[in-house]
């Protein structure tokens, strides 16, 4: 197998030409707010969030700025997360279900 190795550089580029492409609206870039005491608070449960001792699950680290795109698509709204750093890349997609009113 033919293995290469991961492009930050590249993948985020590839990302946000991908988005732009799309009609995507990039709604923020950057880390996650300075460490106040509620955000501490919110940091310490995203770590127990992903890491109970059996199962781990994947979410955005606290410890590596991220960017959040919206876009519509078939009449459907969803929310992209992504997350890169040196290693490794993370896209989460979201659906935002309507209310019916």
């Amino acid at each position: 197998m033919d293995e290469q190795r991961f492009n930050q550089r590249l993948f985020n580029q590839n990302i946000s030409d991908y988005f732009t492409k799309i009609g995507a609206k990039q709604i923020y870039k950057g880390s996650y707010p300075a460490n106040e005491t509620a955000n501490e608070a919110l940091r310490n449960k995203l770590k127990e969030n992903q890491w109970n001792g059996k199962h781990h699950t994947f979410g955005l680290s606290d410890d590596e700025p991220f960017t959040v795109y919206a876009f519509r698509n078939n009449g459907k709204n969803y929310i992209v997360n992504v997350q890169t750093n040196s290693a490794q890349g993370h896209i989460f997609i979201m659906e935002l279900k309507s209310e019916v009113r």
